[in-house]
């Protein structure tokens, strides 16, 4: 008998509505799971330079305000100097002054003795200068010593002030 056999090829399994669905969802979130790793690199590597700028911002920070605080030690220093030059002036006016008035006395006593020898008492012009005359001398030479010291004080105070600045 000739009998043709027909023989049937395997036909595929069918695929059922919720593998299908299972599939293209795994696949969305397969791509979505991709997207949101690149998104954190990303962002890691954005957080990573932000420490970075933040790290260099403390650094110039600290740096400026070492600086701040050195301008105003300097400014405070510069300042008490300043503040001790007008006393040191007036001090140093005082004393001119003192050494003008002590000359301007042992002036006085010459001039008193110069009338008396030109009246022709020599001997009154005489004890003149060693009585007063000796005394408005020592005068000034005591306020001359006391006016180089002045002076001195204040050449060191402007000398530290020039220094400071």
């Amino acid at each position: 008998m000739n009998e043709e056999t027909v023989i049937e090829a395997p036909t595929a399994p069918r695929r059922s509505r919720a593998g299908v669905v299972i599939v293209t969802v795994t696949g969305i979130l397969v791509v979505g799971a991709v997207f949101a790793g690149a998104v954190g690199v990303g962002a890691r590597s954005t957080a990573s330079d932000d420490r970075t700028h933040a790290a260099s911002a403390i650094t110039l920070r600290r740096a400026s305000a070492k600086r701040q605080h050195a301008v105003d030690e300097t400014r405070a220093e510069i300042r008490a100097r300043t503040q001790d030059l007008p006393d040191r002036a007036s001090t140093l006016g005082s004393a001119l002054y003192d050494m003008v008035t002590a000359h301007n006395r042992f002036i006085g006593v010459v001039n008193r003795a110069a009338g008396l020898y030109n009246s022709g008492d020599s001997a009154g012009a005489s004890a003149l200068h060693r009585s007063d005359g000796a005394t408005e001398l020592q005068t000034m030479a005591d306020t001359n010593a006391r006016l180089q010291q002045t002076m001195n004080w204040a050449r060191a105070a402007l000398q530290s002030l020039q220094e400071a600045l």
